[in-house]
């Protein structure tokens, strides 16, 4: 008889046949839906293989495939093999992971892998509440909450207007965006968000940090919370973190990481120095969809202070079973009370790899981008941002104009070529973002996107 294994394997084999593709031309939207109702009309039954086969047809032919070894997207595909089996495990054997008691075996897990990912990160065991979230950007808005809570004594049952003075927010001017949306969520308002200065690969100067905090207070406003970049979308820089920590001593405020993109290189050999510092930090936050290949889409959140995380997120829920103490429970892990095992995928995928095993990958996509950055140079580019990083920022020659850098990273993505995008740098110069992500990736792969890049029209 087969295995759980066999089968899924197997599974895997079919979903795989045909390679995918890096990219996929979108069309218009709208354009897909109207040949849609043939399979999808939901008046009448369909027999499920017919309906399977369909839905399977439509989504690698109008889905880019995250793992192709074409694709350099900033949000690496992952391991599907480990995705698939924990989510066969928890759709099929109907795990309930929103208490303890009713999934004490998912608890446990979960907490072993975050005991691990405490010590690799170097924060103190003893006092750090490690907890897991339902994605990346719910780690991050969670850990802006629970500084608000630490930071300001009435904000949880006041909120915002009991502040003496604006809450502000500081960050790179390159992931202010995202900053802003996350601090419209927490109900202080996306004008809460200041953007540093950067120096040229996108890093924010420490002097120039301190001096808007400083300016910030004599104008009245209440500097509060420093969010350090590991990893931001445009360039892949990762900020000076141990100088951030500084800074916010000095200051009384709140420094957190923002891992969503390499928060993971913890674990590689060539990224963890770029990340010293972080065990210092009062709250860290990464995603295993982030920049990094992985497994899931689960987000990481870590505290070194319990109070406001237990204030911020516990709650008591009477279709449930009372909190067991000592357990770290999902209702109390972040805002979403009811979550999947989200953390099984990760897990399941890092004990198949072992530590060594994630770090060779890591280590391996920063050589990849080792050799595009020379490929580029090679063919007359100009090459910016870190060269520490696995993310390549370039400018073909001849283009100027921001308009042409996106009609290029387009023509390539409609053609099947490659996944790359257009960006704009530090200093407001137009370039192509090439985020090596897919361990697969590989001399042939990087030969086709320089060619690709460089060949004129």
């Amino acid at each position: 008889m087969d295995s759980l294994v066999d089968r899924i394997e197997r599974l895997l084999a079919t979903l795989a046949e045909g390679g995918g593709a890096p990219a996929v031309d979108p069309g218009r939207p709208g354009a897909i839906r109207s040949q849609l109702a043939e399979h999808f009309e939901f008046q009448q039954p369909v027999a499920r293989e017919d309906l399977l086969r369909a839905a399977a047809a439509l989504l690698r032919a109008t889905s880019a495939q995250g793992d192709h070894s074409q694709y350099f997207g900033s949000i690496a595909g992952g391991s599907r093999d480990a995705t698939l089996a924990a989510a066969a495990f928890e759709a099929g054997l109907g795990v309930l992971p929103v208490s303890w008691e009713l999934a004490p075996g998912v608890a446990e897990l979960e907490g072993l892998l975050m005991s691990y990912l405490v010590e690799v990160i170097g924060m103190d065991a003893q006092r750090t509440v490690a907890r897991v979230c339902e994605t990346g950007e719910e780690a991050q808005l969670a850990a802006l909450i629970a500084a608000a809570t630490q930071c300001f004594p009435d904000f949880e049952q006041q909120g915002v207007q009991a502040v003496d003075g604006r809450p502000l927010i500081y960050c790179a001017q390159s992931i202010v965006g995202p900053w802003q949306k996350r601090a419209h969520a927490a109900g202080l308002g996306r004008g809460a968000v200041q953007g540093v200065a950067c120096d040229a690969s996108g890093c924010i100067d420490p002097i120039a940090l301190r001096h808007q905090i400083i300016e910030a207070g004599r104008a009245g406003n209440t500097p509060f919370f420093i969010a350090a970049g590991a990893g931001a979308a445009s360039t892949g820089a990762i900020d000076p973190i141990k100088k951030l920590v500084a800074v916010g001593r000095v200051q009384g405020m709140w420094v957190h990481v923002d891992g969503n993109g390499l928060g993971l290189g913890i674990f590689s050999n060539r990224l963890a120095p770029l990340l010293d510092g972080s065990a210092y930090v009062d709250s860290f936050a990464c995603e295993t969809r982030g920049g990094l290949p992985a497994a899931g889409s689960a987000g990481f959140l870590f505290c070194r202070h319990l109070r406001p995380v237990g204030h911020a997120f516990a709650v008591e829920d009477p279709r449930l079973p009372g909190m067991t103490a000592g357990a770290a429970e999902a209702r109390a892990s972040g805002l979403l009370g009811a979550r999947r095992a989200a953390a099984l995928p990760f897990l399941l995928w890092l004990a198949q790899h072992g530590h060594a095993g994630y770090a060779e990958i890591i280590d391996r996509l920063c050589v990849r981008a080792d050799e595009l950055r020379s490929a580029l140079l090679e063919a007359g580019c100009q090459v910016r941002g870190s060269e520490e990083v696995p993310v390549v920022c370039f400018l073909p020659p001849l283009l100027e104009t921001h308009a042409d850098f996106e009609g290029l990273a387009s023509r390539i993505r409609a053609q099947s070529i490659a996944w790359v995008d257009a960006v704009c740098l530090p200093d407001g110069a137009p370039a192509l973002r090439a985020w090596v992500s897919s361990p697969s990736t590989g001399p042939s792969e990087i030969a086709a996107l320089v060619e690709a890049v460089t060949a004129s029209d």
